[in-house]
């Protein structure tokens, strides 16, 4: 086995590579580059708490589905319909939201009509 020598070495293409010119530091760009480097790092943080856009379709299809579509409903149902539920006795307004009845809401609703 023939070791290679000094002279070889430094002959291989390893040794031979040029070096590119290397541009000038530009501290805009640097700085340029931060910002987007750091909105991206919020928007892959926040991707999570985003919503998902809303088909048309499916909203008209079943709009209580989606919660938020569901609160603007019933805090716009509750804007038209609000002053017919009094105040106090014994009514409840969180009633005018629900699909059925609750059984205690319901038996007391029956006792108030007894009355």
């Amino acid at each position: 086995a023939k070791r290679i020598t000094v002279k070889e070495v430094l002959k291989h293409p390893f040794f031979n590579q040029m070096l590119r010119k290397q541009s000038r530091f530009n501290a805009r760009k640097k700085f340029q580059f931060a910002i987007l480097v750091i909105r991206a790092m919020i928007r892959i943080r926040r991707l999570r708490y985003t919503a998902e856009p809303l088909r048309v379709e499916e909203a008209i299809r079943d709009p209580y589905r989606v919660k938020v579509l569901r609160k603007v409903i019933d805090g716009c149902a509750f804007r038209v319909y609000g002053h017919w539920v009094k105040k106090g006795e014994g009514q409840n307004r969180a009633a005018l939201f629900e699909n059925t009845p609750r059984t205690e809401l319901h038996a007391l609703y029956i006792n108030n009509l007894s009355r």
